[in-house]
């Protein structure tokens, strides 16, 4: 439904209500156009979970569809502040901006997918987030 969407930077909000309260929060983040002429899709995930409201946990994965809006896979980023700000000229785009980090990465997709990135957080600190391949049926 998000990818069909196709609004860049729209938040959708779904919630399932169960015995644990679930809150899913996707926000389409755009196109990247390889060098073959295929397009991926980048979507941002937060996913709410607990069993009480005010004690909910947060999960952020960032999913790479094909144009096909098939799930490629996804990094892992672990916290809110850690999903990618966008899609620019092609390129994910991570930018940290608080008293904690403070720089910009760019993640090329054109070649291919990387299985590991790099963010750069201050100086040549950073964090290393692993690709997940999703299985292929």
């Amino acid at each position: 439904m998000v990818l069909n969407q196709n609004e860049k930077k729209k938040k959708f909000v779904f919630e399932i209500k169960d015995s644990i309260v679930t809150k899913l929060n996707i926000e389409y983040l755009g196109n990247i156009i390889t060098l073959k002429g295929d397009t991926i899709k980048a979507i941002n995930s937060i996913s709410f979970s607990g069993e009480l409201k005010d004690s909910n946990k947060a999960n952020a994965n960032v999913f790479l569809y094909s144009n096909m809006n098939k799930k490629v896979g996804y990094y892992y980023v672990g916290s809110i502040n850690s999903l990618p700000n966008g899609v620019e000229n092609n390129l994910l785009v991570f930018e940290y901006n608080d008293e904690i980090c403070n720089k910009k990465t760019l993640i090329s997709l054109k070649d291919s997918i990387p299985s590991k990135i790099f963010i750069l957080c201050k100086e040549d600190q950073g964090d290393i987030y692993l690709f997940k391949k999703c299985d292929e049926k």
